[in-house]
This record gives C-alpha cells, sequence and structure tokens, in this order.
C-alpha cells in the first residue's frame, strides 16, 4: 500500500508530498476521534445546552467518516489489519455508537421493536456505506462482524437519540410500586426495579435504574415515570423523583 501511495501520480505531485498527504490523514483522523470523545463525554455527562449540540456531532460524524472512505480509499480505511498503513476510521464511528447510546440509557421506550425497525434501516445505510471498504479487507469474516456491530450500535444509539433528544412534548406522569428486585452480571452489572402495571404497560415489567437508586430502593416504595410520544412515534420514559398527587 506504500508503494501504490508513492506511485498514485493523482494524489499529488511527488511521492513525499504523496506520503506527506498520508500522515495528514491520519492527523485527521486523531482530530475527528478527539471531537468524537469530547462530544460523547458532553452528550453522556455535559448539562441541557451541550446535550443537542453534542447529539447532532454524534449523529453526523459518522457521514462524515463514510465520506472520507469514499473520496479517498487509498488514505482512509475501516477495520483495516495491522499492517495497513492506512489510517483506520473504525475507531471513531465505535465512539459515536457509543456515545449515542450510553447518553440515552436512562431513556426507556416502551415498545423496543418499533425503535428496533429504525435502527435497522439506519444500520444498513451505515453498511452501504462502509462496505466498500471493508471487502477489500483480506480478513473478510472478521471485518464484516466488526462491520455489523459498529453500525448496529450507532443505529440504535441514533434512533434513541432522534427518538427522545428532540422530543420537547410535556411529558404525562404516572405513578407505580416496586415489586421487586434484580440485578443483571456480565462486564458490569446492571440493576433493574421490577414494576407494577402503569400506563401503557399493562403488565409487570422492569426498568434499568443507577446503582444508587436501586440500593436505596425497597418493596412497596412508590416509583414516578414521565412517559414521552416521542419524535419517531415511539413512545419513551424515564424514572423520576415522585411529588405529591404527582400519579395516576
Amino acid at each position: 500500500m506504500p508503494d501504490k501511495i508513492e506511485r498514485d501520480q493523482e494524489l499529488d505531485a511527488t511521492p513525499e508530498d504523496r506520503l506527506a498527504k498520508l500522515s495528514s490523514a491520519k492527523e485527521l483522523n486523531v482530530a475527528l476521534s478527539g471531537l468524537a470523545i469530547v462530544a460523547a463525554v458532553a452528550f453522556g455527562l455535559g448539562g441541557v445546552r451541550l446535550h443537542l449540540l453534542a447529539a447532532v456531532v454524534l449523529a453526523l460524524l459518522p457521514g462524515v467518516l463514510i465520506y472520507l472512505l469514499h473520496r479517498e480509499p487509498l488514505f482512509y480505511a475501516i477495520f483495516k489489519p495491522k499492517r495497513d498503513p492506512r489510517t483506520d476510521l473504525g475507531i471513531a464511528f465505535v465512539i459515536c455508537g457509543l456515545g449515542l447510546i450510553l447518553g440515552t440509557r436512562d431513556l426507556h421506550v416502551v415498545e423496543v421493536s418499533t425503535l428496533l425497525v429504525y435502527a435497522v434501516l439506519v444500520a444498513l445505510l451505515c453498511c452501504a456505506g462502509v462496505f466498500s471498504s471493508a471487502r477489500q479487507n483480506p480478513e473478510l469474516l472478521r471485518a464484516t462482524v466488526a462491520m455489523l456491530f459498529v453500525t448496529g450500535a450507532y443505529g440504535w444509539g441514533l434512533a434513541a437519540a432522534a427518538d427522545a433528544v428532540l422530543d420537547k412534548s410535556a411529558p404525562g406522569r404516572y405513578a407505580t410500586t416496586v415489586q421487586g428486585m434484580h440485578e443483571s452480571h456480565g462486564r458490569s452489572t446492571s440493576y433493574y426495579l421490577d414494576l407494577a402495571p402503569w400506563g401503557p404497560i399493562q403488565r409487570l415489567n422492569d426498568v434499568s435504574v443507577s446503582r444508587t437508586t436501586y440500593e436505596g430502593a425497597f418493596i412497596g416504595e412508590p416509583v414516578c415515570l414521565e412517559l414521552r410520544p416521542g419524535v419517531l412515534h415511539v413512545e419513551w420514559y424515564q424514572v423520576v423523583a415522585c411529588m405529591e398527587q404527582s400519579g395516576r
């Protein structure tokens, strides 16, 4: 690949200039990855003013990455093997997807299957955008698995963020009670409260909460939720502090 870059007359005037352009591509990749990290942190931990801006950056950045893949394939790749000297845009792509997911971790949807349709559509579009680069990878199976994981994470995160972050409607407030509690153990521990039926969910259901909320909860305790319709018409809700006479 370095020899091909040096020989390609269309890239720049001299072999040295063309290799310098490869170095510039790597610097741009570092800058884009840094931007993704800042946006992910701001989306997950920033205040209201930063929330929307950070979500927009995370949503649009993969489009920039796909554009670079198609415009300059001799300089940019995705999920490349180590011996490939091009700069790999996969890290920035991963950060965007995980940043969107982590930033919406406290938001819950009523019908997961409905949101999944939007997530799959986004993921398929992203797969179409990066497939031309991934299929040139000599480790095609590994590249395909990585592509499906990364685009799937981005698709889910973008669908959830689009549905909730842009939803400025007045919430409906509901109250229910804790019926049970359980933990899920994997690479990390997740905490859940089992809730009595409420609002649109007329069955026993669970909701993920922080460790602090979990450890402070007890059976029979009231839990309050705010429900919104969602920009994509996928109802979503979040656990909020209870106030007197706030429930239905």
